[in-house]
């Protein structure tokens, strides 16, 4: 079982409007989403004990530390940063690079030992089962995903990975991502973890479930249904393999579940 020491959220309250594929822009709307989300992580923040790394590439920290209400603001385990604003060269290159610039800069903020466990978020998303998915994990790996076979990618709305891992990978996504050459984050993941011998990958038991708005499509994202069914059944099976030992579990490092 793993045990999650920190997530990044990676925002961008008010994005160039010249991001390739860029369907949400408004930062009224994109800050009242942050927040929302913000608050999300936060009470379950306070309650498992991880830290959160909020750190936004358009300035707007500040807007979005007054945006929040007090009992927020006042956990511990809450920072939030600006990281500087993304060259015209990342911009043009698309919402990947950006993002995966924003991350590298959010990771060393953090700076956790190298086998610490990190969640990565869009801060504009709840990810309803992403505690759930993560406490799932045998703790013997370096990636963890859910895998589409049929787009040979992985999806990238919610991932964990070690601190050492994570910081080869989002340099290598870093260097390589351009969504207008096709070149994206999601395939690039996938490269980098399911098709890597070195790597140590474990896919999630179901797809992570969750809330939110895509800045892409603008399309807006529930929980999924399947989620209620498939945790009631997993539950179950945990606690008979903790409880008797001569149930072998039925899934291991690398596996599906």
């Amino acid at each position: 079982m793993a045990k999650l020491d920190a997530l990044l959220m990676p925002s961008a309250v008010a994005p160039s409007p010249d991001t390739p594929f860029q369907a949400l822009v408004d930062p009224k709307i994109r800050l009242r989403q942050t927040v929302s989300a913000i608050n999300f992580w936060v009470r379950r923040a306070n309650k498992f004990g991880f830290e959160i790394m909020v750190v936004d590439n358009t300035n707007f920290a500040e807007q979005i530390k007054a945006a929040l209400p007090a009992r927020t603001l006042s956990s511990r385990l809450l920072q939030i940063h600006d990281v500087p604003q993304l060259t015209l060269k990342d911009i043009q290159r698309g919402k990947g690079a950006g993002e995966t610039s924003t991350l590298i800069q959010g990771l060393a903020l953090l700076d956790l030992p190298g086998d610490a466990i990190v969640a990565k978020v869009n801060a504009r998303y709840k990810t309803t089962n992403g505690l759930f998915l993560v406490d799932e994990l045998e703790s013997d790996f370096d990636f963890a995903a859910w895998p589409r076979p049929y787009l040979d990618s992985v999806d990238t709305t919610f991932f964990v990975g070690k601190v050492k891992y994570l910081t080869t990978a989002f340099d290598f996504v870093y260097t390589e991502t351009d969504d207008l050459k096709e070149k994206f984050v999601e395939n690039l993941y996938a490269d980098y973890s399911i098709r890597n011998p070195l790597c140590r990958f474990q896919r999630f038991g179901y797809s992570p479930a969750i809330k939110g708005q895509s800045g892409t499509t603008g399309s807006k994202a529930s929980a999924l249904n399947e989620f209620r069914i498939v945790s009631s059944i997993v539950r179950c099976r945990k606690q008979f393999r903790d409880n008797l030992s001569f149930i072998k579990p039925s899934y291991q490092r690398g596996s599906n579940k």
